[in-house]
């Protein structure tokens, strides 16, 4: 059988990313911006409800692997906490997001060789990115090692409520 298309992932795999998501820095920087929004809390109070959101979340989605929606988690944050504007808190909710995981991010680069063979195997073979990610970061961070262009289809699970080891973001991939 004839290999027609690589299905890659994203994360430890073409990038070489480490984040420390439970660094205090990040909920305090949060909770600083927050004030400009009339939102006045301490930052474990930020980060604890970030967390009862996020597991509230999966819980709602009842998948054996569910996959959490950062920008949903921060909208309904922001709507507890009387952002009433659906288009306010939807820029606010991403602006939150990419704030969390910039703060959070230690490093972030290609792993060596990564675009050397990717130019290789371009003209031969169709290739797929599935990754446990969210939009709201694999997409600008694609963009920014220059690996826009490479995939298609682009599977992100944050879109489909689970992650990764469900076939069905696989399939996914091998149905489009």
């Amino acid at each position: 059988m004839a290999i027609k298309a690589i299905l890659f992932d994203l994360y430890g795999t073409l990038i070489n990313i480490e984040t420390h998501e439970h660094r205090d820095e990040i909920y305090r920087g949060i909770a600083h911006y927050l004030t400009y929004q009339g939102i006045y809390l301490h930052r474990w109070e930020v980060r604890d409800r970030y967390y009862q959101i996020m597991k509230q979340q999966k819980e709602i989605r009842a998948e054996k692997y569910p996959e959490i929606d950062v920008e949903a988690i921060w909208n309904t944050f922001l709507r507890e906490k009387g952002i009433e504007a659906a288009s306010t808190r939807r820029k606010l909710s991403t602006f939150l997001a990419q704030i969390y995981r910039g703060i959070s991010r230690k490093h972030f680069k290609l792993y060596p060789d990564v675009k050397k063979v990717l130019d290789e195997l371009r003209p031969a073979y169709r290739m797929a990115l599935i990754s446990d990610a969210q939009p709201c970061y694999a997409l600008p961070e694609i963009k920014a090692v220059g690996l826009n262009g490479y995939f298609d289809p682009t599977i992100i699970s944050a879109h489909y409520g689970f992650r990764k080891p469900d076939r069905r973001l696989t399939n996914k991939a091998l149905d489009t």
